[in-house]
């Protein structure tokens, strides 16, 4: 499972390698009809003879396509006249091609496919709660691990223990934290009301613990996204602020009492889905009613450091051009008094919007599909909200 700081050491690590390189992304998903025999090695040859690419870089391809078979759906390839590097996805891009499922270019590094995966597919903590367990996921880039120990130093066992407790005869398994209503204070005045009293009020206790060690994985681990499976509505009003706004979905328990990672991925793969595709239409809402859009604009406020937002859509096909200082602008004559006498040269916006975005302290958010439809149509291909 890559992790952020390794999307990070492949940017820094490929975007520093010598000379021009091929970049090459594949389709390689063996589920797919179109892949059998691997067929994604003779898209992958044609790609590089549109190119033009030296022979040698694309025979060092083409061997090691002969010599491994892809175990995800995306291998994104680097190579150069004596390096390669290699790096499989476990979910699907939507490859920019000329060809359908296969995407690659000859010159600078093309982190582009990449920089995309990592925005549509944020880290993703995902909390499952039933009258047994109480279990933390981590779901990143289409794979799935659970943190063992995430919940380690809290008191389940006692927790199952009260579960489990009887009062006047009657069992009282259901008060354990995973039922509804046993969250906060319960009225009454009889020896069972005295007991839901005790019980809600150790839950409540008890899921402000969770909070805590929550709100300290998202922010040790970067993740921004929080899904709870099973967990009472109630519950979370126990949990910090930040836990709180980074939960993105509730759903409800599932059928089995301890599933696997996978069981786990599938039951919140489409909440994850929606839950992105929601964020990119509030982030447009917002644009519309206070941001600033078109390439030009956008481009100088970035650069001004007044952005928090940039988006862009994943096609965006602009011509810029960057001075050693490092500014950029649209033509050279707008660099004029922007720059040294040093050299200006063309380069594509897209493969240095990640730069500046960082160096402006942005976040940017790389769109597709309908989003990307209302950059390209009405807000000028490009749009920023700015920090006041």
């Amino acid at each position: 499972m890559l992790d952020k700081a390794q999307i990070t050491q492949i940017q820094q690590g490929i975007a520093n390698r010598e000379g021009p390189m091929l970049s090459l992304y594949l389709d390689v998903n063996t589920g797919k009809p179109e892949n059998a025999r691997n067929a994604f090695t003779l898209r992958a040859k044609d790609a590089m003879k549109v190119l033009g690419a030296p022979a040698a870089v694309c025979q060092r391809v083409l061997d090691y396509l002969a010599t491994h078979n892809p175990s995800g759906r995306t291998l994104a390839l680097f190579a150069g006249e004596d390096f390669l590097e290699d790096y499989t996805l476990q979910v699907d891009l939507p490859l920019q091609g000329e060809s359908q499922g296969v995407e690659a270019k000859w010159g600078a590094p093309h982190l582009t496919p990449l920089l995309f995966a990592l925005d549509q597919h944020a880290r993703t903590g995902v909390v499952r709660l039933d009258q047994e367990h109480l279990q933390y996921f981590e779901v990143f880039l289409g794979e799935i691990e659970e943190v063992a120990d995430a919940f380690r130093v809290l008191p389940v066992g006692e927790w199952r223990k009260m579960g489990e407790d009887k009062v006047g005869g009657s069992s009282g398994r259901s008060a354990g934290p995973g039922a509804p209503g046993n969250v906060g204070r319960a009225v009454g005045g009889s020896g069972k009301d005295n007991y839901n009293d005790r019980v809600g009020e150790w839950t409540y206790r008890f899921f402000l613990q969770v909070g805590e060690l929550l709100d300290r994985h998202l922010a040790a681990r970067g993740t921004e996204r929080l899904i709870l499976i099973g967990v009472p509505e109630d519950a979370v009003k126990a949990f910090p602020a930040r836990v709180q706004k980074a939960i993105v979905k509730r759903l409800p328990s599932l059928s089995v009492s301890r599933p696997t990672p996978a069981q786990v991925l599938q039951a919140v793969q489409e909440a994850i889905s929606e839950a992105e595709q929601e964020g990119e239409a509030e982030l447009l809402a917002q644009v519309r009613e206070r941001g600033i859009t078109g390439v030009d604009q956008v481009l100088d406020a970035l650069q001004e450091g007044r952005l928090q937002y940039v988006l862009a859509p994943l096609n965006l096909e602009v011509p810029a051009w960057r001075c050693e200082g490092g500014w950029v602008g649209l033509s050279p004559e707008a660099l004029k008094d922007l720059c040294d006498a040093g050299e200006i040269r063309e380069v594509s916006l897209m493969e240095v919007l990640p730069e500046l975005a960082a160096a402006g302290g942005a976040k940017l958010e790389l769109v597709s599909g309908d989003a990307a439809a209302a950059l390209e149509g009405e807000l000028g291909s490009l749009a920023g909200l700015p920090r006041w």
